[in-house]
């Protein structure tokens, strides 16, 4: 059975220097890991999966903290550089949580993690298993994301 595509393969005329990523299938019915895939060094795939900085993939559970203390969707945070601003990046002033969060904008999440605190998103997203102390996601930690499309519920594998 071929999986249908739905991006572009990036051209082989580009390359994306010190980029790494590691990827786990499951069953989210059961659990079950059906494929891993490590990461790929000077073309090579490594035989374990390493951990990674969580990077935007923790913002939904960022979040969801900020949420659970009182904010909604319609809140309102800032989308302007901070500290270390980003050469080329546009910033987009108020917006709304809803809009942050869907659109991927990093200074309202970071924001909202300095808010609410590394500790309160960790105690949100721990009983899912997927982040350790440090935000990081770990390669076995990936069952939080198999609990969405079963239906909220973590199936872990016997």
């Amino acid at each position: 059975m071929r999986l249908p595509t739905f991006l572009p393969a990036l051209p082989s005329s580009e390359s994306l220097p010190g980029a790494s990523a590691s990827i786990i299938l499951l069953d989210p019915q059961t659990g079950q890991v059906l494929a891993a895939l490590g990461d790929l060094h000077q073309g090579v795939q490594s035989a374990t999966l390493e951990s990674h900085s969580a990077g935007t993939i923790i913002t939904p559970f960022i979040y969801l903290t900020g949420f659970s203390r009182g904010l909604n969707p319609a809140s309102l945070s800032w989308d302007i550089p901070g500290t270390t601003p980003v050469a080329g990046q546009v910033y987009h002033g108020p917006v709304r949580l809803r809009t942050a969060m869907a659109n991927d904008y990093l200074p309202p999440a970071i924001n909202l993690l300095k808010q609410m605190g590394q500790e309160s998103v960790q105690s949100i997203a721990a009983p899912l298993g997927c982040i350790s102390r440090r935000l990081e996601i770990f390669a076995g930690g990936f069952q939080c994301f198999a609990a969405q499309p079963g239906g909220g519920i973590w199936h872990p594998g016997e």
